[in-house]
């Protein structure tokens, strides 16, 4: 039988350079990965989170929408553009109470924001509080030339986040009659 001899000199400078050398290079490559990774995941998570608010932006006016039964206006500013809804309750009763909602996009600061008010109880209604829709807003269009014809409006919201931009474009389709009108005024009067 044949005795291995052990030899207890170690390792060469030579041997310990190229272990880490390799150790390095495999290091940069999962490093390289990772950070790849990381960051097309971030840019999902945007993608996602801009989806998201478009959604719940566009099903939050689409249910302001469904309370108009008076009519609508839009105006569309060198600063602002606004869509106003206008509905009253308890229409057929003594206590009617007539109602303006204001969807107003601020293309200064890029938000869109939501106030409502009791047309008759509200004597300026710029102090009346607007809510946060959404700060990330590049536009907002609202298309309403065919209410009389077809009875709908489009809306078109343009969001954008980390230089991403998304597009929801929206058709919604009245269950009255609905006049476009000017002002609070022009509907309700006073």
């Amino acid at each position: 039988m044949k005795k291995f001899k052990y030899d207890n000199k170690g390792l060469t400078l030579l041997e310990v350079l190229i272990a880490v050398g390799i150790s390095m290079l495999v290091f940069t490559v999962i490093l390289s990965l990772t950070t790849t990774s990381l960051n097309h995941y971030k840019d999902i998570g945007t993608d996602v989170d801009v989806q998201n608010e478009a959604q719940l932006t566009s099903n939050q006016i689409r249910d302001w929408l469904m309370e108009v039964n008076e009519g609508i206006s839009w105006k569309d500013r060198d600063t602002y553009s606004t869509l106003t809804l206008y509905y009253s309750t308890n229409k057929y009763e003594a206590s009617e109470e007539n109602m303006v909602g204001e969807i107003k996009y601020d293309k200064t600061d890029q938000s869109l924001r939501y106030k409502v008010y009791n047309y008759n109880d509200v004597s300026d209604p710029d102090t009346v509080e607007a809510y946060l829709l959404s700060d990330s807003i590049k536009s907002f269009t609202c298309d309403t030339s065919k209410i009389f014809t077809d009875g709908y409006i489009t809306y078109t919201i343009t969001y954008e986040k980390n230089e991403q931009e998304w597009v929801k474009a929206n058709e919604f389709t009245f269950r009255n009659e609905i006049l476009v009108v000017d002002s609070a005024y022009e509907m309700f009067g006073r």
